[in-house]
């Protein structure tokens, strides 16, 4: 996302776009791995059905915002500063998240 502040062309935002779209996979994937490790067998599937639903929500309100809005500012720095506080507090967090339940 740092690179959409410096977009001066549609082209170079689109490239960005793009790029932040083919690392979406890895970012549900190993939320996938996190998520299953913290619940009970019987109850993965919902959980991580519950996840896909509200991750790809996300992305429609996103869409829908900058189809109303037309500005992708204000929507941007407010997630700078959440990807800033998990970029920072990640340094902290174990390997594995069965580490946190113990």
């Amino acid at each position: 996302m740092p690179g959409l502040y410096f977009a001066n062309s549609l082209w170079f935002m689109a490239a960005i776009f793009f790029i932040q779209g083919n690392l979406c996979a890895t970012n549900t994937n190993c939320a996938f791995v996190y998520l299953m490790e913290f619940f009970p067998n019987e109850k993965q599937n919902a959980y991580n059905n519950i996840y896909q639903v509200l991750t790809n929500a996300t992305m429609i309100f996103v869409t829908i915002y900058f189809w109303m809005i037309k500005s992708w500012l204000p929507i941007t720095y407010v997630a700078m500063v959440f990807n800033v506080g998990a970029a920072i507090t990640s340094f902290w967090i174990p390997e594995s998240p069965k580490f946190l339940l113990r």
